[in-house]
Formats: C-alpha cells, structure tokens, sequence
C-alpha cells in the first residue's frame, strides 16, 4: 500500500511539473514606429514565442488588418532563443497612402499544445499519454499617426540619382538613350515621368524597370527608365529637378539632372542647286528656246503619264507597310545593339518627316517587327 501510495505520490509530481499554463505560448505585435509621413515606410512585427521544450501539434495563423496600406511581407521569418522562448518574428513593410489616424486590428493564432503527461499503469506496464490543449492567442491593436508629406515632393526616402546619355555626338536620326536611374531607400513606384518637349525632336520612352528588396527591415529600391530621343539637328537635353522629402532627417532636398547639348553631325543641311551662268539672249536665241521647250514640255508630259499610270498598277498589285510611330516605338529601344535595326529606325524617322528619297524595305521590317514585338508582351 505504502508502495502504490508512493507511486501515486511520484505521479502527482511528474504531472505537476508538465503541465503548462497561459504562458507556454505568447503572441506580440510592435511597430518600429507610431507616427510615420505619406509614403513612408513602417515595419510591423508579430512574434510568435514559444517556451523552449513545448510540443506543438498545430497551429492557425491570421495575420494583423491592414487596411489603408500597401503592404509587402518579409519573403524570410527570423528565429531565435531567448530566454527561454523560441521567438518566430515575422515583418510586414506598410506604405501608407494617406495621412490619419489608424488602428491596426491584431493577428490571432490558434496554438495546439500537448496539456502534459498523464501516466496509467495496466498489467504492471506504466503507460504515459498525453492530451493536446488549444491556445487561442491575440494582441492588442496599435495605433499609428500617418502625417501628411510636403507638398510639391516626387519622391520619399534617401535616394541617389544619376542620369547619363550614350553619347552627345550622333548622326542625323540615330537615337540618342538618356538612362535615368534612382537607387536607395523607400519607395520609387510613383516616380513621375518627364515630358521633356523638345521642339522638332521626336521622344519616346520604355517602362521602367523597378526593383525592391525588403529585407533587415528596410526596403531598398531601385528604378531606371530610358528616354529616347531621335532628331536631325542639334537639340538640348533640358535639365529637370527632384525633389525629395527624407523623413529620416525631415529635410527636403532637390537633385538637379543637368541639361546636355546633344550635336548631330550633318545636321540642318542646306539644299544645293544648279547655278547657271547668265548671259543675253537675242531673238533668234529666244525662238530657238520656244521651239526647244515646247518639244522637251511634250516629252516630260509623255513620260510623266507613263510613270504615274506605273505607280498605280504597283500600288494595286503590292501593298507596302507605311511607316508608323508605332514601329519606331517597338524597335527603338534594340537600336543600339542591332545594326539593321538602326538603320531602319533612322529610315523610319526620315520617311516619317517626308523624306521622299527614302526606301523603306518591308520585308526587313516584318522581319525586324517579328523579331522584337513579343519581347514587349
């Protein structure tokens, strides 16, 4: 009796000292800041504790409300010990929109736990089992003070900016790319474009290209677009400004891109012509000159109705491809690294400002349209 009473006795210990109580699981949420400007970017974490030593058979995962914000989640969780609580940390980036005030509504987590061990004894075999307990966990919601950004601002964070061109000297209809690029800290997708409005110069523009990367709580963007710009004499690049709001030192700063003059060799030509030297006509010469122009009126006149009745028999047997702004935009961009598409896009340009003399070879240009047309799909 004292036997099975002291077996009893270690029982009511062993359980005693497994089972565990609200505090084997825990679930936060902290901001790395309460007040932040439009545009700014703010991390939100939730950590999910666990004391070391738990045995976890499941768990549900609701994550905080977020409405009002852009929101990117961290692609890798962080893990660590603490005392004595494995700590998962998840981060969540909010950009907000609009200023106000906002409550965060909490995440929740459903976390099953074994309640401890339970020992039985059957045929003189002590048996141990044990029964799995639902902690239904949240936090409290946090308030976060969104204030409005200046105004006039195109971008907020810590950025750099350069803007470079290929070259400053080109022939007549080779495009000229000025690359603009933004690399830092915060966000670049509202970046505007710039209309750059150059009298005579025909200007287009790709999408741009955007990176993020959001990681050690902060978001590191980059951005670079390219304009492109085709003309047949000189032009200058006009300078434009940014302006940029740092809430980090709440300072607003303006980086100035430079304007550049671009030279086109051959650029504006002069039209040449015949010059013939005068001299005085008597009357015999001014007849003479009737008689002549009225034979050479007849045979031009001859020849011109032969060669207009040829262009529309052509025309009704082949239909050619008219150059459009189109195809200049899509082929554009692969100018400077295909050769034939150079040439065809200075073609294009010309053709496209009414230079006659120019042929335009159709089946290169199908050829060149298949080529680079899905690359923009």
């Amino acid at each position: 009796m004292i036997k099975i009473l002291g077996r009893y006795i270690l029982l009511g210990l062993y359980i005693s000292s497994f089972v565990f109580g609200s505090s084997e699981v825990l679930l936060t949420m902290k901001a790395d800041k309460s007040s932040a400007f439009v545009g700014e970017p703010i991390v939100i974490s939730v950590i999910i504790s666990e004391k070391v030593g738990t045995v976890v058979d499941g768990n549900r995962y609701e994550k905080p409300d977020f409405s009002g914000f852009l929101v990117q989640e961290a692609k890798n969780n962080t893990t660590t010990i603490e005392n004595g609580f494995e700590k998962t940390q998840l981060n969540y980036l909010l950009i907000p929109k609009n200023a106000g005030i906002f409550n965060i509504k909490p995440p929740k987590a459903d976390i099953s736990v074994q309640n401890g061990v339970q020992s039985l004894e059957f045929m003189g075999i002590i048996m141990q089992t044990s029964s799995p307990v639902v902690r239904h966990l949240t936090t409290q919601p946090l308030t976060i003070i969104v204030k409005p950004a200046p105004k006039n601002i195109d971008l907020v964070g810590d950025f750099t900016i350069t803007a470079t061109t290929n070259t400053t000297q080109s022939k007549a209809n080779k495009p000229i790319v000025l690359t603009f690029k933004i690399e830092g800290n915060g966000v670049v997708d509202d970046m505007r474009d710039f209309d750059f409005g150059i009298d005579g110069v025909t200007t287009y523009s790709n999408k741009p290209k955007i990176s993020q990367d959001f990681s050690n709580n902060t978001l590191k963007s980059s951005y670079q677009k390219e304009y492109i710009f085709v003309s047949d004499h000189n032009f200058t690049i006009l300078s434009k400004t940014i302006t940029i709001f740092n809430p980090r030192t709440n300072s607003t700063i303006q980086k100035v891109i430079p304007s550049q003059n671009i030279t086109i060799f051959n650029s504006n030509p002069k039209v040449s012509c015949e010059v013939i030297s005068e001299h005085s006509i008597n009357e015999n010469d001014s007849e003479t000159l009737s008689w002549f122009s009225s034979i050479i009126g007849f045979v031009v006149g001859a020849i011109l109705i032969s060669f207009v009745g040829w262009i529309l028999f052509n025309k009704s047997k082949n239909h050619k491809i008219k150059p459009s702004k189109n195809e200049l935009l899509i082929l554009l961009p692969y100018a400077r690294n295909d050769s034939e598409v150079d040439e065809m896009v200075r073609n294009l340009y010309a053709k496209q400002k009414g230079n006659k003399n120019i042929k335009i070879d159709n089946k290169k240009l199908k050829r060149l349209l298949k080529k680079y047309e899905p690359k923009l799909r």
